[in-house]
């Protein structure tokens, strides 16, 4: 059997080659709540773990309708791909997680 030369790749963003425990431990958490966090690595949500070097032009972006109380979301491009990072309802929170992958990003020398 052939061995292939480069390593494969999580869906997650993570590769299997990567031993998680040693990636983590140099990951400093930045935000953590219920169904998302945010590190000077990666962000992880939904059970997926997104690295901020292969995270795009992240954005905002707020629904809103007569109807129904206002939705706050940030999407990002990932591996060519727009996905969406965090939904919530809650402003304040939504504003946490948004300063805490900005910070994420100046960190990792993105911003």
């Amino acid at each position: 059997m052939r061995g292939s030369s480069s390593p494969a790749h999580d869906p997650r963003g993570r590769d299997r080659s990567d031993p998680p425990a040693q990636a983590d431990a140099q990951a400093t958490v930045l935000f953590r709540a219920a169904g998302i966090t945010v590190t000077t690595m990666f962000v992880e949500t939904a059970g997926h773990r997104y690295p901020l070097v292969q995270l795009r032009d992240p954005r905002r972006v707020e629904h809103t309708s007569w109807r129904q109380q206002r939705v706050y979301e940030l999407w990002a491009r990932f591996r060519g791909e727009l996905v969406r990072l965090f939904r919530s309802r809650d402003e304040q929170q939504f504003g946490q997680v948004c300063r805490a992958v900005v910070r994420a990003r100046e960190y990792a020398g993105l911003a």
